[in-house]
């Protein structure tokens, strides 16, 4: 049983890593499933919600599935999908498999051909607003092989995952645990490493962008959060890498830098933002002012003699100058003065 747990995870994990990228299909072997992934609405007054997926026969024989579903959560921060080992805490509040029934437990599909499988979800009392999370399996029984004790039926199967969003008291919330700035004093960041952690008790989708401000407040560097519109599931932390593209051509100067974070989720308008502070010592601007000041000193040392002799010669012209401005100053003022009247 473990064996095929780990089995139908691989299949899942390869075609789910994007959480979600929403690919249109996965595939096991001779098995075609879709949708993979689809979300469904549930209000007050629903009574009973219905939905469908398709599975494809792509061998070349008559196939029978067996259909079961199961609960599921994320395993990390990298968001895994476990399909055991759940927690109990999270499967009793954000469990579907109890309000979810199929109208039939197997379906015989000819090759090549796709039959469309119905299920329902109960709406009652014990359905909590909020998120539901499972996985629609359909595993191959026709080769399975069961005669010997000592082996282990590795069956084809595949899964389509469903979210239910019960509405009406449902919480939302998202918080940035972790932020990080992979950098050294001689090296700008790359990168934003957050950790986003859904505090609420049904799945978001974060929205934002990490923006580094130079000491006169200009943008430097600038990137999205979450391009590829990853889910985190209620009470889990997703891991999400922001890559950073300069601006204005990038950091130029040594100094303080800060770094501005702003977030939020699909459905909020209100951003929350995050400020921190970076010290950088821009290797090539810096070489160019040590090489300036070790070019000047050296000017400065092989050629004192001769700029002894113009700072000289520039104070005697100087002195000479003021010499001439205090003359004239004294003839204008006899010529603008007038004298008294006698």
């Amino acid at each position: 049983m473990k064996r095929k747990v780990i089995f139908l995870a691989l299949i899942i994990s390869a075609q789910y890593a994007g959480w979600l990228s929403k690919p249109a299909s996965v595939q096991a072997e001779a098995i075609t499933v879709t949708p993979i992934f689809q979300e469904l609405m549930i209000t007050a007054n629903t009574i009973t919600e219905t939905g469908s997926f398709s599975i494809t026969n792509q061998g070349d024989t008559p196939q029978t599935y067996r259909l079961r579903a199961v609960n599921i959560e994320t395993a990390d921060t990298s968001g895994g999908i476990l399909f055991s080992g759940l927690s109990a805490d999270f499967e009793s509040d954000h469990g579907l498999i109890q309000w979810l029934q199929f109208d039939q437990q197997t379906v015989t599909i000819a090759p090549k051909e796709a039959k469309e499988i119905p299920f329902t979800i109960s709406n009652n009392d014990s359905l909590k607003p909020g998120g539901h999370y499972g996985a629609l399996i359909a595993q191959s029984i026709t080769n399975a092989d069961t005669d010997s004790a000592n082996k282990v039926a590795l069956s084809p199967q595949a899964a389509s995952l469903v979210f239910v969003k019960k509405i009406g008291g449902e919480q939302y919330g998202l918080n940035a645990s972790t932020i990080r700035l992979p950098t050294s004093w001689f090296s700008p960041p790359r990168t934003a490493q957050l950790v986003m952690e859904n505090t609420g008790d049904v799945h978001v989708i974060p929205r934002g962008a990490v923006v580094v401000e130079d000491m006169f407040g200009r943008d430097v560097l600038r990137g999205a959060i979450n391009a590829d519109s990853v889910l985190i599931l209620p009470g889990k932390k997703r891991e999400l890498t922001v890559d950073l593209r300069s601006v204005r051509g990038g950091l130029r100067w040594p100094g303080r830098y800060q770094a501005t974070v702003t977030f939020r989720f699909d459905g909020k308008e209100d951003f929350e933002t995050v400020k921190l502070t970076i010290w950088l010592v821009n290797v090539w601007t810096l070489f160019g002012i040590i090489s300036s000041l070790a070019l000047t000193i050296t000017l400065v040392y092989r050629f004192r003699g001769k700029i002894r002799k113009i700072i000289t010669i520039s104070k005697s012209y100087i002195l000479k100058k003021s010499k001439l401005v205090k003359r004239m100053s004294k003839v204008m003022n006899r010529l603008v003065v007038k004298k008294p009247k006698k």
